[in-house]
């Protein structure tokens, strides 16, 4: 009987626990940080959905979640640098409107499977440098946004910068309009001749920007049927140490 109980808790000692299921957080307007809060109380691969509604708060996703909004309004205001911060891989964001941080819209170091698409952000302070800013990321997708300044970012729209080779990055359908210094750019991403292609910039739209895609010290980059108009300086410009795009 004691053999049996020992075997016994040898084996569940090498059975590994099932992984708890996802659940659905739902989250609505209130009084605090109502939007971060449910982030906190999420686990990772849990899914926040967030009703409609303004949320007068800047949040950071600190572990992999699906965000999905529903006509819901990020408004971090000018006290902050950033108004949504990604800090953990696998973030899903889709669905929302960003208003305000002093500097990023939304910001992203070294993250990898991020996913940014149909999310509206339209600056509300004054000299913001980006809405979009990616920096070492890997196998992202930004896709089907809308970014919009009346001032224009300093910078870039989105800033694509320091991308690994084979980092399957994409950059597409997205509507870019202002006055930005760039829509685009993609600086320091070294692919050549790696595949998949590092960083895929494909059919968005860029109006009004000085230059609407910039390519700096980048190679084997793939800019494909984007649509560029009302530039003030260049549709498309590569610098000289830009090589095999």
């Amino acid at each position: 009987m004691f053999r049996a109980l020992v075997l016994a808790a040898a084996f569940a000692l090498l059975v590994p626990t099932a992984p708890a299921a996802a659940r659905r957080i739902v989250v609505v307007p209130g009084p605090g940080t109502p939007l971060q809060d449910g982030i906190d109380a999420a686990g990772p691969g849990d899914t926040v959905r967030v009703g409609a509604g303004t949320y007068a708060e800047s949040i950071t996703i600190d572990k992999p979640l699906r965000l999905y909004g529903k006509k819901a309004v990020i408004d971090a205001g000018c006290g902050v640098l950033t108004a949504v911060q990604v800090a953990a891989d696998a973030v899903h964001i889709r669905s929302f409107t960003v208003r305000g941080g002093n500097f990023y819209g939304i910001d992203m170091s070294a993250r990898d499977l991020t996913i940014i698409e149909r999310v509206t952000i339209v600056p509300t302070c004054i000299g913001v440098e980006y809405g979009i800013n990616v920096f070492q990321g890997t196998r992202m997708r930004i896709r089907n946004n809308v970014i919009s300044d009346p001032n224009g970012f300093g910078d870039a729209a989105i800033y694509i910068g320091g991308t690994p080779p084979n980092a399957d990055l994409r950059v597409e359908r997205n509507v870019l309009t202002g006055p930005n210094a760039r829509g685009i750019i993609v600086e320091d991403s070294l692919d050549l001749p790696a595949k998949p292609v590092a960083v895929r910039v494909r059919k968005n739209e860029i109006t009004g920007a000085g230059v609407g895609i910039w390519v700096f010290g980048s190679e084997g980059a793939e800019i494909l049927t984007n649509f560029v108009t009302a530039t003030t300086q260049a549709g498309i410009e590569m610098t000289p140490n830009s090589n095999g795009n």
